[in-house]
Order: structure tokens, then sequence, then C-alpha cells
């Protein structure tokens, strides 16, 4: 089924191809869920009622039978509209609660949201359902741990899965539906989203906004196009708020988004109306019920993730491992910190079965951080939470919890995990005995940076290479608080700067004791949640102010050296 040899079948109605369904409201939409409070969501009108049923009538008229994927959160407000779906003969089929991605949930609440939502559906409608999709972004190649956690769970089939550009060179069979195989041995229908062009270099043109910019009758060129080539179905989707040409224009909106939302709603039903038409289209349990399908098994080991393989090796080497704490300094990081709870799990068990502790420090937060941290965080028994008396800035919160930590290995993250803290597992091997210091380096040639401003990674890139030209040691990046340390080579240090400046500052006090400063190349991503405490103009004054006290620390040895000499 996912071979892509050419179609012998001339007439396009016999050939079967998949309808799915986002079950959304229109402000549910990405971003407008970032940029809206949530009694802002509770006044604006609903529209889902209209929608849905404008589109029930248009499938009904052509007799087609389609994939509904419903958001858990609309259970609690639409119960009746799905119900309707169902009662229509259509199939309903999960994704979590919120319009979130597979970063923001986490695994573990990853998985109790599709449980929880599958349940209730099947509670609201009295029948099964084995479907799951995510609800915001996609499953990359690295997210097979989604799919085994799918699979393990119950249910039947996924389409998460959306290729696109080069990043399925080394995997072209995974832009057909395949199974997946956990390593419990559960197993997992995958129906990837369909995409346009060779197998080096997709693009994603299965519908929602991509689709929509297109002329007319491209789609149907598209879905033409992939049945002359291809034997697997075209899997096709829409969110139903694109049926609906008089949405309420946002005015939070940009530019941009307005452009994605709002172009071209009015073509949405008459699209899908020709494709009716012209192709034939099923809904995937139709498409499942054929048990003479056979498609290729793909176990999960075969692509497993960077997390898995590092626990493997992790755990090969177990007899060796000292006692990490990782330091986590927080200022009025009241929005970040259910993120980095969950996010902290999957630290817990990527560097199992080392003994790991966590220190938060509040560097005399303004908002609820610290009475969130003393209840969320400083019950557990591996975790302690410490307040400093006043603000004292990153860089001495951490020093603070240097202090603390009473193991030989110590971390320092952000809380807000710009930095994934599953890197610790990356880099803790490399902090051999007479290493003092290891820091992630985005602007390492293996690093690399999303969603960061440019004028900032021009500002941060040129700072780091002032830097390299007047230390000894040459990395790449000096400014991260992602790191590790042997704690004996900086638990003594005092800085000048408790701020930002202050991770400089380390590496400079370090660098001058002559000792090891290691980086390794990680992913730095934008802030997810909350704001960023640095105030940039000030924060460069005081790097250039840095800079040329070290400058002219070089120039006294040199002179000294001379008249050594």
């Amino acid at each position: 089924m996912a071979e892509s040899g050419q179609s012998n079948i001339a007439d396009d109605r016999h050939r079967p191809n998949l309808l799915t369904f986002a079950v959304e409201e229109y402000f549910q939409a990405d971003p407008f869920p970032r940029l809206l409070g949530d009694r802002h969501a509770r006044r604006l009108p609903h529209r889902l009622a209209p929608q849905t049923d404008r589109l029930l009538r248009l499938l009904d008229a052509h007799g087609v039978t389609a994939t509904f994927f419903v958001l858990g959160k609309l259970l609690e407000t639409h119960a009746e509209v799905i119900r309707r779906i169902a009662d229509a003969g259509h199939e309903l089929a999960a994704r979590n609660h919120q319009p979130e991605s597979l970063d923001q949930l986490g695994s573990k609440r990853f998985t109790a949201e599709a449980d929880e939502v599958r349940d209730r559906l099947e509670q609201l409608t009295g029948l099964p359902v084995r479907g799951f999709r995510i609800a915001r972004g996609r499953f990359g190649v690295g997210d097979a741990w989604a799919m085994d956690a799918l699979a393990d769970a119950g249910f039947r089939y996924d389409s998460s899965v959306y290729p696109r550009g080069r990043e399925l060179r080394r995997h072209p069979d995974r832009r057909f539906p395949f199974v997946h195989e956990s390593p419990a041995g559960s197993k997992l229908f995958e129906l990837p989203m369909s995409t346009w062009g060779p197998d080096g270099w997709l693009v994603p043109l299965a519908g929602g906004t991509t689709a929509r910019q297109l002329p007319g009758q491209a789609l149907d060129r598209v879905v033409r196009g992939w049945s002359a080539r291809y034997t697997s179905p075209f899997v096709l989707y829409f969110h139903l708020w694109e049926f609906d040409a008089e949405l309420p224009r946002m005015g939070i909106a940009d530019r941009w988004t307005r452009l994605r939302r709002y172009r071209n709603l009015h073509r949405t039903e008459p699209t899908l109306r020709r494709l009716l038409e012209r192709h034939r289209f099923m809904c995937v349990r139709d498409f499942l019920a054929d048990d003479t399908k056979v498609l290729p098994t793909i176990r999960a080991d075969a692509v497993a993730p960077a997390q898995i393989r590092i626990k493997q090796a992790v755990a090969e080497g177990a007899k060796d491992l000292e006692p990490f704490t990782a330091v986590i300094p927080c200022f009025n990081e009241q929005d970040a910190l259910p993120y980095t709870a969950a996010t902290l799990e999957e630290v817990r068990a990527v560097l199992s079965p080392r003994d790991v502790q966590f220190v938060f420090v509040d560097d005399r937060s303004t908002d609820n951080t610290w009475e969130i941290l003393q209840r969320d965080f400083a019950i557990r028994a591996d975790t302690r939470v410490v307040r400093h008396g006043h603000n004292r800035g990153v860089a001495a919160a951490i020093l603070t919890g240097i202090g603390v930590a009473e193991t030989p290995l110590v971390g320092s993250m952000d809380c807000d995990c710009t930095y994934d803290p599953t890197y610790f597992a990356e880099l803790l091997p490399l902090l051999k005995p007479g290493v003092a210091m290891v820091t992630a380096s985005p602007y390492h040639p293996g690093g690399t940076v999303r969603n960061v401003p440019a004028w900032r990674l021009c500002l941060s890139r040129g700072l780091s290479w002032m830097y390299r030209r007047l230390l000894k040691s040459k990395l790449h990046t000096y400014t991260s608080c992602f790191r590790i340390y042997r704690r004996k080579h900086v638990a003594d240090l005092k800085l000048r700067h408790g701020g930002f400046l202050g991770m400089a500052e380390m590496i400079v006090w370090l660098d001058q004791r002559g000792a090891i400063v290691l980086e390794h190349p990680a992913t730095l991503e934008s802030r997810l949640l909350g704001t960023s405490k640095m105030k940039t103009c000030q924060t460069i004054r005081a790097h250039l102010g840095l800079l040329a006290q070290v400058f002219l620390n070089r120039q006294g040895e040199r002179a000294t050296t001379q008249a050594s000499a």
C-alpha cells in the first residue's frame, strides 16, 4: 500500500481517498490561543454549529462519510454538535484537549489527554473511537515515542505525520501509510497527510491554509496527480471554520495571520464540492475496515528519537554515573512552571538510572512563582526550593543553587526551557575529569536556532565573536544559561555581575584560571510562555564593559610578561 508505483486506474472515482476535518472554533486556530485570554474567548460568538450543519449537508448530498478529529475542549461546550456528526454516520476521532503542540504537552500529558478525549467521545456517542491527530503541529521523524504511546494506549491509527522539505530523505517510506510497531509490540496504523513533489523535497498541500492559497482548481490537480502516480490514498484535511466566509476578523492578528486565516475562505466549499464530484473519498474507519491491506511495518527502534537512544546509552553505563543536580533559576515564572514540571518528568526518564536532583532558586519573584514552587515542587523528595532575600539576577541564582547542591556534577537551565533540558543527557558524557564546564551552543556549526529574532541573533553572535578573540576558550557561545559544571571548579566563584552578564563572567574567570571549558551543539528556541527578563540595551552595554575589562587585563598580562623577559 505504501509503494509509489504508477496507477493503472483511469477513473479516479474508483480510487479511495481519505477525507478528514479538524473540529475547532475559529478562535482556537493558531495563533489566536496565544493572543486571546479566556475571557475574550468566552465572549466571542461561537460559529461551530452552523459551520457543521452546512458541511454535513454537503457531505450528505454526495453520499460521503468523513473522519472528524475533535478537540477535547469542545466536549464541554458543543456536545450536541459533536453528537450530530456521529448521528450523520461520520467517524469521530480524538485530538488533545487544548490546541497545543507535542512540545507543549510533554509525554505524560499527551498520553493522558489522548485517553481522556477518546473516553469522553465514546461516552457521548456510544461508538468506538480509534483514531488520533495532534491538535497543533505534527509528528516528526524523532517523535516515534508519541506513536508508541498511542499504540500502547489502544489507538488503532494516527494521522499526525505531515512531512515537508527534505526531512524524509532518509525515510521516504514514511510519506505513505505504514504500520508503526512500539517496543511493547503494539501496532498503530500511521496515515500521513499527503504532500506534493518528489521524495527529496516535499511541499504540504493536503488542505488547510496552504491549499487555500492555491488557484481555484489546483487542489483538484494535486489529488489527480497523486492518484495517477501512487497507489496509496490521498489524505485530505480541512478545518470546519474554513467553510465560513463570514468569519469575524480578529483585530489582534498581524497581516500575515490575516492572510493565512481569511484569504479565499469563500473558495473552500466550492473546492470541496469539486473534489467530491471528481474523486472518491471515505472516512478512515471504512478504509481500515478492509483487513486485506498490507502496509510496511516500521519498528520504533528503527527511528528511535534522541531521548530513547540517550537513555539506552546511559543505562548501559549506569555503574559509572555520578549524581547530578539541575539548578533552575526563577523570576516571575508562574506561567512557565506547569510546562517546566512536565518537561522535568522527561528529564527524569531520560537520565534514569542516574541519581538526579533539582534545585529551584526563586530570585524574589513578584508574582505567584514562590507559592507555586512550594505547593507543586517542594513536595518531591528529589526537589529543593530556596529563595533570595532580594532580586540578584540569573547568574547569582545559579551560583546559589550550585552552593546548595550536594552532588559533584551540577547543571543550570532556563526555567522557560528555551533549551530542551533532555540535552543534559548529551552534555554529561563530555564532563570528563578535568573538564570544568560544558555549555550548550546554538551557534556551534551543529547547533540551530528557532523563532529567535534576527536582530538578537546578530547581536549575540557579535558578542560571541568578540569574546572568542580575547579568551583562550574558543567557543561559539558564551552567554548560554544551559550548562553543566564540576561543582568543585565553580562553587567558589565570586561574580561582580549577578544578571545575564554573569553567565559570560563565569567563563571569563574559568578561562583566567586555565580551566577547560567545552561546548556541545544544541537548539535554542524562542520563549514559549511568559516574557523575557533580559533588558537588551543594558545587557549589551554591560557585555562591552566586561569585554573592555578582559582586554585591559590581557594587555596588563602581556606588559608584565614582556617586562619579565
